[in-house]
């Protein structure tokens, strides 16, 4: 990749690289708890949420202070027991330059925040610091960047999924390590590298993967593909059989996000008998596999139609792609709750998102007035859509207002979900004419109005 900043952007960031001399603080270096056998190996400083590693590392020792969404907002470096860096006003401005390079649609599209903040924090400490002779910020960023960003293979690991073939949705590529598959590629590396590689994959052969091909820096390419892996199985989730049959469990996921165990157990002990310790052992859930007759069938339920809206929605997204991407996501989370209560509360809040022209109008009038006309022509099948979503919010209120499990026929919540997903496809379908929800919902008034 080739990365450059117009004259005008270069000094913006040196002007500001100036001012971040100022920023940098010296704090007292502080000894880390002493670790002992009954102790992790790192230690938070201050209560801060800082973690000090530097029982685990030798040379310069790296902390720092994260916020509630874990992003850095404190940093420091201990050079022979000095310890510089910046407080979170500091740090601020330093995230002020990251967020103006990444205004330029080149360098957000492939280069992390986390990497950039990081070698702007290192030139500050080399420059003010170390005094190194350095180039400027600018030049040291355009550097960086063009020696970092290239083309990765990233492999996410699936649980719970088995597949008879290769497959594909999005820009996601679902399959196994294979002996075939690892030496395909082996043939392009050199020989005397080639062993070690062909042992590296040879230990997770037999495990399904999400592989994605980014062009990017190495965060950012990992970045992109966990999100692009996660619209996929989501995708694949809401295409499942778990839609039309409710009590079917849906449990495969990114290792990363899953929530399952791969196996429990629960120990007895009788006071009669202590001796006679016992073992109970839950197995692990059961995958779901994809064979051919089942990937035709989600095929017709819909999945090449979302596959195409995926790829067309990779970059720039209009407010209602990004309100439809939104609810894939939150859709996708109801299928994977066991709890049917707690998963009709999320399909509502689902229908919701989508159907609720303002915060002022009573949800369950919105649902009955759109849902039906967005998902169906037949009016047969809107009268019964109108009477299974009022009965079915009676018992999410029940549920939300009053922590109530009132009972219900699983065909009940089967018509929301299908609903759900019909609605879904229609809103794609409409995506390629309308920019938002509003535009759709006020020409059902009209047509109402009309008649």
């Amino acid at each position: 990749m080739n990365f450059s900043f117009s004259s005008e952007k270069a000094k913006y960031i040196n002007d500001k690289a100036i001012e971040l001399s100022s920023q940098l603080i010296i704090v007292e270096s502080e000894e880390p708890t002493h670790k002992t056998e009954n102790q992790p190996a790192y230690t938070f400083l201050k209560n801060k949420g800082t973690i000090d590693l530097s029982n685990m590392m030798t040379g310069d020792r790296y902390d720092f202070v994260v916020d509630v969404n874990q992003k850095i907002k404190e940093k420091y470096i201990t050079i022979n027991k000095r310890r510089f860096g910046f407080n979170e006003q500091g740090f601020l401005e330093i995230c002020k330059i990251v967020s103006n390079i990444q205004k330029d649609k080149m360098f957000y599209l492939t280069i992390s925040e986390r990497f950039l903040s990081d070698i702007i924090f290192e030139w500050t400490i080399d420059k003010f610091i170390r005094k190194k002779d350095v180039r400027s910020l600018s030049d040291h960023v355009i550097q960086h960047c063009n020696e970092e960003a290239q083309l990765f293979n990233v492999y996410i690991p699936i649980l719970y999924l088995e597949a008879d073939f290769q497959f594909v949705i999005g820009m996601v590529s679902f399959s196994y390590i294979s002996d075939e598959y690892i030496n395909s590629l082996a043939t392009k590396i050199e020989e005397s590298f080639r062993s070690g590689y062909v042992e590296t994959l040879g230990n997770y052969k037999g495990q399904i993967f999400a592989i994605c091909c980014i062009e990017a820096e190495k965060e950012k390419a990992i970045e992109i593909a966990v999100q692009q892996t996660t619209n996929a199985i989501d995708t694949l989730r809401i295409m499942s059989p778990t839609v039309q049959l409710p009590e079917l469990p849906c449990y495969f996921d990114l290792d990363l996000r899953n929530i399952h165990q791969i196996s429990s157990y629960v120990l007895t002990q009788p006071l009669s008998n202590l001796q006679g310790v016992s073992v109970v052992t839950n197995s692990k859930p059961k995958p779901f596999i994809i064979e051919k007759t089942s990937w035709e069938v989600i095929n017709r339920e819909g999945l090449k139609f979302v596959h195409d809206f995926l790829l067309k929605t990779l970059h720039e997204k209009t407010e209602l792609e990004a309100l439809i991407l939104n609810s894939i996501s939150n859709f996708s989370k109801a299928i994977a709750t066991l709890n049917l209560h707690e998963r009709n509360v999320q399909l509502f809040t689902v229908l919701e998102s989508l159907l609720l022209p303002g915060e002022d109008v009573p949800i369950i009038d919105s649902i009955v007035k759109y849902l039906p006309k967005l998902v169906t022509t037949d009016l047969e099948q809107r009268k019964l859509i109108i009477t299974v979503a009022k009965e079915m919010y009676s018992v999410r209120s029940a549920m939300v207002h009053h922590a109530k499990k009132k009972t219900f026929k699983i065909d009940s919540i089967r018509i929301i979900q299908v609903c759900c997903r019909g609605l879904i496809l229609s809103l794609i379908k409409l995506s390629f004419t309308k920019k938002t929800k509003t535009e759709i919902l006020k020409e059902i008034d009209d047509r109402i109005m009309l008649v």
